[in-house]
């Protein structure tokens, strides 16, 4: 069962076997990019011709098998990086069996000078993806030198992935006891039998999920947050009503859902060996659910039960990512197509009803179901808040104290506080920086930034010694450069260690060396803080915030020939992001030149339009140059798209 599964495909060395693509094809596409692999002996060729350079790489390792495969190729210093043509390995009948190229509903076009070119660090196999592909992976980074020296017990994602090697076997006897039964007047089953425990889905979540290890590698055994830290729902990885956006994975949408709240884990619903899910069809949602409840027309609406109306075309909608690989969301979400609307998330009736529009399902919709109201309050208010539709911001207490809310989103509402709060008192949070909740927790020290110096020293000991790594690195994050009361010095040294570690781990990415500059700015050492933005603009010369934060130090220092040679740096590697073009303009600004700023300024606001900070600043450069009718256009659409945010309204039309 598991030598099927898509674990143990996971990744393999390259053969005739294991290589799925049809060697016969290539690919072409109108950049005059071409690429195809070739066998010449036992050996397997990438060929590619990209600008016009034709190039040839060994295939080191094969990575993924279904819906798609990508190809790993050595690059120099231990460095894999991961070709950016993939084999469809789809039917045909699902315009399957083709090359195409990753990027694809981006650009093909992807050169080297763009920092999702296929060699750069974002398409480095050791740093992005290895510790879910091979079994016990440390990736063994040397910063100093770049240079990887990846290690793994196994290839794929094999036993010690899951087991503890040197665990007894698993027998009947220690498994847990029980099961899930519904009586004759059950809409939904329940767990009978004896607690259940989380290892089994946190072994899942080690790899099904968006976080930030903690550690360089990781084993089956121990709490996920002893090994990782993960994202707590923000914005723009997933929707404001919590619905998936980005590649973010199972665990962030699972931990909202109804059936983690009554106990279900991944097992209830997918094999343990080879990950299918145990009954295909309806028949799966079918053996916890009533049929006489929820298989009917009553319920969906539905003319009768085709393919088109499977439980999961509306409770767990999918989205694709690298071009076609279908996911589904796991929160399991009763759709409302004018509440989606309202929150600015997608309304899953139009995935199937692609042929109409907004007014047309919201319209249908009622029809149907009526006027039906938000799950909850805490719901509702959840997804207004992270829309940048909620006034009253003081609702947001009452969701964060709501413990019949899912405490994932809970711990989210606490991470939207420092966007409409600037200061918040010892008193307020400790509730939160005591919770038995993990995640709450975690958030609440996340958001302490937001105590003073003395609240800090005084309400943030005790999270050092906290259970949970995640939480005491965070805490560490957070008093590195506050004094420390002498009772906590011990345990905060301890942590400090741990903390380290964490940054270790991206060190090979430029992100990782702009924390570890920042570090050293808050300790204030300048020096070593511009050595490493230096030295991250080195190693991604197309990552925009090291720029920005070199440009900013040596604003403070008052050098201001080299903090415009650092953005001019920035605009000859063709850096045209909104956070660069905003703080470019804002040093034109500063210089009075402000001509160049209305340009610079004008890109930014544009680019990223729902940024209300740049729009704003965007408005009073219109003003100052005295640009009277385009100032009240920007206003009048900033005040349709802002209709919560006051400052938009404090000033006038001209």
């Amino acid at each position: 069962m598991w030598s099927q599964s898509d674990h143990a495909k996971a990744m393999s060395e390259p053969s005739s076997e294991s290589i799925n693509a049809d060697l016969t094809q290539t690919y072409a596409d109108q950049y005059n990019n071409h690429f195809s692999i070739k066998k010449e002996q036992n050996t397997f060729y990438a060929l590619l011709t990209e600008q016009g350079i034709n190039r040839k790489f060994k295939i080191e390792k094969t990575f993924g098998h279904y819906p798609l495969q990508q190809y790993l190729v050595a690059t120099g210093n231990g460095h894999l990086q991961v070709l950016p043509y993939s084999w469809d390995a789809r039917p045909k009948e699902q315009d399957g069996q083709r090359w195409f190229h990753i990027n694809q509903g981006v650009t093909d076009k992807l050169d080297t000078e763009n920092r999702y070119h296929w060699q750069q660090p974002l398409q480095n196999w050791n740093g992005m993806c290895a510790d879910c592909h091979s079994s016990q992976l440390q990736r063994n980074f040397d910063s100093d030198n770049n240079l990887f020296n990846s290690a793994w017990k196994e290839i794929n994602v094999g036993c010690l992935s899951c087991h503890n090697e040197h665990a007894p076997n698993y027998t009947a006897s220690n498994k847990p006891t029980g099961t899930w039964q519904r009586d004759t007047t059950g809409k939904v089953a329940k767990w009978i039998g004896e607690p259940r425990n989380t290892q089994t889905i946190e072994t899942c979540f080690s790899c099904h999920s968006l976080r930030e290890p903690l550690t360089d590698g990781f084993s089956a055994q121990g709490h996920y947050l002893d090994k990782h830290s993960p994202s707590l729902l923000e914005l723009p990885f997933y929707y404001p009503d919590g619905q998936i956006k980005d590649e973010v994975y199972v665990y962030g949408s699972f931990m909202q859902s109804k059936m983690a709240q009554a106990g279900v884990n991944c097992l209830d619903c997918h094999d343990k060996h080879n990950m299918k899910v145990k009954v295909q069809g309806d028949g799966l949602c079918l053996s916890c659910h009533s049929a006489d409840e929820y298989f009917t027309n009553k319920h969906n609406k539905h003319q009768g039960s085709t393919d088109s109306t499977q439980c999961v075309d509306c409770h767990m909608p999918e989205t694709t990512y690298m071009g076609v690989d279908a996911r589904r969301d796991h929160s399991f979400i009763i759709p409302n197509a004018p509440l989606a609307h309202a929150y600015q998330s997608p309304d899953v009736c139009l995935s199937c009803h692609t042929d109409k529009n907004k007014q047309w399902s919201i319209n249908a919709y009622k029809s149907l179901f009526g006027e039906v109201p938000p799950r909850s309050d805490s719901s509702h208010t959840f997804a207004l808040a992270r829309a940048g539709k909620l006034s009253e911001h003081n609702k947001l207490w009452l969701v964060i104290n709501d413990i019949n809310f899912p405490v994932i989103k809970r711990a989210a509402t606490l991470m939207l506080l420092p966007q409409l709060f600037t200061q918040l008192t010892g008193e307020q949070l400790t509730p939160y920086l005591n919770s038995k909740e993990e995640l709450i927790r975690l958030a609440a020290t996340k958001i302490s930034s937001l105590l003073t110096e003395q609240d800090k020293a005084k309400y943030l000991g005790l999270r050092l010694t906290d259970p949970r790594k995640a939480v005491r690195v965070e805490a560490v994050k957070q008093l590195l450069y506050n004094p420390i009361p002498e009772r906590w010095h011990k345990q905060f040294i301890a942590a400090v260690d741990e903390f380290n570690i964490m940054q270790d781990q991206s060190l090979w990415r430029a992100e990782g060396l702009l924390n570890q500059a920042d570090k050293w700015l808050g300790g204030n050492e300048p020096a070593k803080a511009i050595a490493l933005y230096l030295a991250a603009i080195k190693r991604d010369p197309y990552f925009d915030g090291s720029y920005i934060n070199l440009a900013e130090l040596y604003r403070q220092l008052g050098k201001k020939n080299l903090e415009q040679s650092i953005y001019a740096k920035a605009i000859n590697n063709k850096i045209a992001t909104p956070a660069m073009h905003f703080s470019f303009g804002l040093f034109f600004i500063r210089q009075g030149k402000l001509q160049e700023s209305v340009l610079l300024l004008s890109q930014a606001a544009q680019a990223d339009a729902s940024n209300s900070h740049y729009r704003y600043i965007y408005l009073l450069s219109l003003q100052k140059m005295g640009y009277i009718a385009k100032y009240n256009i920007e206003l009048n659409k900033a005040r349709t798209d802002f209709p919560k945010q006051a400052i938009f309204f404090s000033v006038n039309s001209l």
